[in-house]
């Protein structure tokens, strides 16, 4: 999550970029001082309790975050806390999956302790439509909602490099759920579906959908 704050005597911008994770924190640090970016600065903090005063920022930006949430709305209304009068919070989550992969996530089903719902997308019920979006943002006191879906094309060489990408996302986590003697089980069955639907030229594409949303304080 990144707050964006200006000065009223129109003093450089200002950003501070937050995170609950001491390792992010710690490596966004470092890349902020070796960018010499002096108008950033890094905190770790829970979005639910943040270290930030009653309306002295401008915009709160929050970019694959709220689905996370233990609670949604007391984050919303945290950030709602900060924001100025008529500041703005500027949001993405996951809409839809791809239903031309559905076969290949629940490929997953049959070797996890148990059914963790739609593995392709971590999505908060709140979150899932844009109907739902408006109340929830309503209901802790946002208005002038916006929200557009932009489906993203995300391209791969190869079935392998699919594997080996679904490692870098959330989707470890249900890797790393099946137990390991059971892995190798796994990785064949997901892959044989992921395998269905390379293309001619070698390739695979899927499609995301995102949610991009604004509101104002």
């Amino acid at each position: 999550v990144v707050f964006e704050l200006t000065q009223r005597d129109e003093s450089p911008l200002r950003i501070t970029a937050v995170d609950v994770a001491p390792g992010m924190v710690e490596l966004l640090r470092a890349d902020v001082a070796a960018a010499g970016l002096e108008a950033v600065s890094v905190q770790l903090a829970d979005i639910e309790h943040l270290e930030v005063p009653d309306a002295s920022v401008d915009a709160v930006t929050a970019s694959m975050v709220l689905f996370f949430l233990p609670d949604l709305l007391a984050g919303l209304r945290e950030i709602r806390r900060v924001l100025r009068p008529r500041g703005i919070i500027a949001f993405s989550v996951f809409g839809p999956s791809d239903p031309q992969w559905t076969d290949v996530y629940d490929a997953f089903l049959p070797f996890l302790p148990e059914n963790g719902g739609d593995l392709s997308r971590p999505r908060h019920p709140a979150l899932a439509t844009p109907e739902g979006i408006a109340a929830t943002l309503a209901e802790v006191g946002f208005r002038e909602v916006r929200s557009e879906q932009i489906v993203h094309e995300i391209s791969f060489d190869s079935v392998e490099q699919w594997h080996a990408w679904s490692w870098s996302i959330g989707l470890r986590g249900a890797w790393l759920s099946i137990p390991e003697e059971v892995r190798p089980r796994a990785r064949a069955a997901v892959l044989e579906q992921v395998g269905h639907r390379v293309q001619a030229d070698g390739g695979l594409m899927e499609r995301f959908a995102v949610e991009y949303v604004t509101a104002e304080r």
